[in-house]
């Protein structure tokens, strides 16, 4: 178990925000990995479909990592550093890399390491700041990282349409750059005190991450029902994001200094405008409710999205809403376990939200990429919307009943 040290919030606030600023540029280029592989290496639908699918899956086998490098058995440094140079080594093989697979694969350790110390990361800060201030460092982290990456590939992508392949040097670079996390890191938490481990430590299943998550789910109704708007809302834009490819490219015919200006910088415009107003009322309203309008952003979003085959500025306007959506989306994700549990170990309840973020990422994109090759993509974008919709009707109906659930847990 971690204990503080005195003056310790400012030193964790401000290394927690480099980290994220360090990564940024790197997290921004995966984030056109799709776009990558249609464009440049002629992808099929499958292999868009299970990079899709990858993102949120490995999440289900990153509870092992944090479930094994438990904060409260004293692997926290381990669990954090191990994890950022894991995520990081496959970016340096890019310049050898000529098939689609090998980029998949890459993209889901990047995506597996940076969910493994999401709830190492949320203990940090619960432990360290009291609830009213939680929201805002998590906001600022968030802010950092999508204010970079929106303005990120505005400045790179003009090179990516001008030289061919230079995307291959582009990832090591920006490896290197969040490769400068490590010695910030490993400062932070060497200034954490830790508890003397148990000298019997029990024997772990295979299993104990999916059985721990499924018996706080039944002690906890509230908890669950935030977890099935969210599941509801997931699941609607893992359905539409194998599409997007075949929208932009294909229909919009957009080029990556295009499709930077629509996915990074309107969806980061969005998202730093709105961060501050999500931040501000996270503790002041129903957290059911507040999830409810997230999705109903969500909604919307695709919903443009799918105009845009007609009006062309659709896609601009809707990773703007795409963007006020992800703002919310990541306070409410990130503080959900510090949320539903402000006195106790908060990191078993962030574990829930990363495997169920697996497990719908394991039924979503299947589904979105089987109507796109199926119905075509407009359909597919129909029924991920329709899904969005329904997170946003259980946000409000019965929301009153649960939340008295939620004030008595």
């Amino acid at each position: 178990m971690l204990l503080q040290q005195p003056n310790q919030a400012h030193f964790l606030k401000t290394s927690y925000l480099l980290c994220y600023l360090l990564n940024a540029p790197l997290f921004a280029i995966y984030s056109l990995m799709a776009f990558i592989l249609y464009k440049d290496l002629n992808a099929s639908v499958l292999q868009i479909t299970a990079l899709v699918a990858i993102k949120p899956t490995v999440a289900v086998l990153s509870s092992y990592w944090s479930d094994y490098f438990s904060t409260s058995q004293g692997h926290i440094k381990g669990n954090i550093i191990g994890a950022t140079l894991l995520g990081l080594i496959p970016t340096f093989f890019f310049p050898f890399f000529n098939n689609a697979w090998l980029l998949v694969a890459a993209f889901s350790i990047y995506f597996f390491a940076e969910r493994a110390v999401m709830p190492a990361w949320m203990e940090l800060i619960k432990i360290s700041f009291p609830q009213s201030q939680q929201s805002r460092v998590v906001s600022h982290g968030s802010l950092i990282m999508f204010v970079a990456s929106a303005g990120f590939p505005i400045l790179v992508c003009p090179w990516m349409d001008g030289y061919t392949q230079s995307w291959r040097w582009i990832f090591p670079i920006l490896g290197a750059v969040s490769l400068m996390r490590v010695p910030i890191l490993l400062s932070l938490l060497n200034s954490f005190v830790e508890k003397e481990k148990n000298s019997n430590p029990k024997t772990r299943s295979n299993l104990a991450p999916m059985k721990n998550g499924w018996k706080l789910l039944l002690e906890r109704p509230d908890f669950a029902y935030y977890q099935s708007i969210f599941f509801c809302g997931g699941l609607g834009l893992m359905v539409m994001q194998p599409c997007l490819p075949e929208i932009i490219q294909s229909n919009l015919k957009l080029s990556y200094t295009e499709i930077a200006t629509a996915v990074a910088l309107c969806k980061g415009i969005g998202f730093a405008v709105t961060t501050p107003i999500w931040a501000s009322r996270l503790h002041k309203t129903n957290i059911f409710k507040y999830c409810a309008i997230v999705t109903l952003f969500a909604a919307c979003s695709i919903s443009l999205i799918l105009l845009s085959k007609y009006l062309t500025f659709g896609i601009y306007a809707a990773f703007i809403l795409y963007g006020m959506m992800q703002a919310g989306s990541q306070l409410s994700w990130q503080l959900g376990g510090p949320i539903f549990s402000p006195k106790h170990d908060s990191s078993k309840y962030t574990s829930v939200n990363v495997i169920l973020v697996g497990i719908r990422g394991c039924i979503g994109p299947i589904l979105g990429g089987v109507l796109c090759a199926t119905l075509g993509s407009s359909v597919a974008l129909i029924i991920g919307s329709l899904f969005c919709l329904f997170g946003f009707c259980l946000g409000y109906i019965g929301s009153n009943k649960v939340a008295i659930l939620h004030q008595k847990a």
